[in-house]
């Protein structure tokens, strides 16, 4: 008798039991809470990665995102301006 009456008084408009859509609710709020910390730890790592290739870069003197075949020598026209010979005072 008495799991009848739990049935029939605790169920709100739309016949769902509070309970159960307060599990739910508290469910879905763990897995939002452990895929964002994933998420911010997977973006953590990609920064850091870009980072120490931008430090790399730096450290070779080369142009991030420009492979050594790509870049400017002396004899193209740009490389010729960018890289001509400064005057001596």
């Amino acid at each position: 008798m008495i799991a009848q009456r739990y049935t029939v008084f605790a169920m709100n408009a739309r016949g769902e039991d509070p309970l159960v859509r307060t599990l739910r609710l508290k469910e879905r709020a763990e897995e939002d809470i452990y895929f964002a910390a994933r998420d911010r730890r997977l973006i953590a790592d990609l920064h850091a990665a870009q980072e120490e290739e931008r430090l790399r870069h730096a450290k070779e003197g080369a142009l991030p995102g420009v492979a050594r075949s790509e870049r400017h020598s002396e004899k193209d026209w740009i490389g010729r301006y960018l890289y001509r010979l400064k005057p001596v005072v």
